[in-house]
C-alpha cells in the first residue's frame, strides 16, 4: 500500500512538471523505437543493424531532426521504415506538446514578453516536422542506382550526397518548405499562449513589447464587432487568407513539377 502511495505521488509530480515530463516521454518513444530498430528483420542487410545507426535513426524519427547515421532509404527493411513512420507519428503529437512547452518557456523562464519573436520560435518548432519529413522523402526518391554509380566512380560518400543526391532533391525540400509556411499561416493556438491576442492597429515590431497578433486572431476579432465595417474587414481577411494560402499550395505543386526528375 504504501508502496503504491508513494509511486503515486512520483507520477503525480513529474505530471506537475511538463519541462520533466516531456523529455521523458521523448526518451521513452526513443528506447523502445531503438529496440524495435535492432530486431534482424528491420536490417535490409545480414543480421542486426548497430546500435548507432538504430539510435540516430529512432532519434531523427520521433524528433523529426533529420539526424541519421545511414542511408534510411536503403538500410531499413519494410519493416524498419514502418517503425520509423510510427514513431514519427508518435513523435508528431509530442512535437506538438514541445511547441507548447516552448510557448510557456517562452513566457516563463527566458522572459521574453509578448513580442513577435516568441511567437516566430513556436511556430518555427510546429512546423519543423513538415519540412524535415518532406526533405527526408525527397532524399528517399532519389533512385540507389544514382548514389551507387556515383561511388563506382571514385566519389566519396560525402561528394556523393553533396553533388548527386542534394540537388535531386532539392524541388521536394523546396515543396516541403513551402508547404510548412502554409501550414504556419493558419496555427493560431500556440500564438494564443505567447500574446497574440492583441487588437493591432499598428505595423509590430520584432522586438517590441507594444504587441502583436496573427490574421486568424484579426479575422475572428473583427467579425466579433457590431459594426459593419468590421465584418467587411473579417470577410477581406478570409480571402486575402485563401488566396495567400492557394498561392503557395499552388507554386509548390508548379515547383515539383518543373524540376522534378524522372529516373
Amino acid at each position: 500500500m504504501a508502496e503504491s502511495l508513494a509511486g503515486s505521488r512520483v507520477v503525480q509530480k513529474a505530471l506537475m512538471r511538463p519541462v520533466r515530463l516531456v523529455p521523458l516521454a521523448f526518451l521513452a518513444v526513443i528506447t523502445v523505437g531503438t529496440l524495435l530498430l535492432l530486431l534482424p528483420w528491420a536490417h535490409a542487410g545480414e543480421g542486426s543493424a548497430t546500435l548507432v545507426a538504430a539510435a540516430f535513426t529512432a532519434v531523427s524519427a520521433t524528433c523529426v531532426t533529420g539526424l541519421t547515421a545511414v542511408d534510411t532509404a536503403t538500410y531499413w527493411t519494410t519493416f524498419g521504415h514502418a517503425v520509423m513512420v510510427l514513431l514519427t507519428q508518435v513523435g508528431g503529437f509530442g512535437i506538438m506538446s514541445a511547441a507548447t512547452l516552448l510557448a510557456f518557456i517562452v513566457r516563463g523562464p527566458i522572459d521574453l514578453g509578448f513580442i513577435l519573436v516568441a511567437g516566430s520560435m513556436t511556430l518555427a518548432l510546429l512546423v519543423l516536422p513538415t519540412v524535415i519529413l518532406a526533405s527526408r522523402e525527397a532524399i528517399r526518391a532519389v533512385p540507389p542506382s544514382i548514389r551507387e554509380g556515383s561511388l563506382a566512380l571514385g566519389a566519396t560518400p560525402w561528394q556523393t550526397i553533396r553533388r548527386q543526391v542534394l540537388p535531386a532533391s532539392i524541388p521536394g525540400m523546396a515543396t516541403g518548405v513551402i508547404l510548412a509556411i502554409s501550414r504556419a499561416l493558419g496555427e493560431t493556438a500556440p500564438l494564443l499562449l505567447v500574446g497574440a491576442t492583441t487588437f493591432v492597429t499598428f505595423d509590430p515590431q520584432p522586438f517590441s513589447t507594444d504587441g502583436y497578433s496573427a490574421l486568424p486572431v484579426l479575422i475572428f476579432e473583427y467579425a466579433k464587432q457590431p459594426q459593419a465595417e468590421f465584418r467587411e474587414l473579417a470577410a477581406a481577411g478570409v480571402i486575402v487568407m485563401l488566396i495567400v494560402l492557394l498561392a503557395m499550395n499552388s507554386f509548390a505543386v508548379w515547383l515539383r513539377n518543373r524540376y522534378e526528375q524522372s529516373w
